[in-house]
């Protein structure tokens, strides 16, 4: 899942539940605009501090893409 934050997109913010993909996802990106969040994004009560975290450090989120899947095997 990204977040964009701020107008005009101030800041990125990348969420996902392994570490090691999100890293290398934001590798060239300047690290004062973008932010990693390790976190189930299946999960209401993570997804209610992740957004606190994200409006917490950049004022708001202007927009959400969620490029996850569930695995049904």
């Amino acid at each position: 899942m990204i977040a964009w934050a701020g107008y005009p997109y101030e800041g990125r913010v990348i969420l996902g539940r392994h570490p090691e993909p999100l890293q290398e996802a934001v590798a060239g990106f300047d690290a004062e605009r973008v932010q990693v969040l390790v976190t189930d994004v299946t999960e209401a009560d993570a997804l209610k501090h992740a957004v606190a975290a994200i409006t917490e450090r950049f004022g708001r989120i202007d927009t959400i893409a969620d490029f996850t899947a569930k695995r049904t095997h």
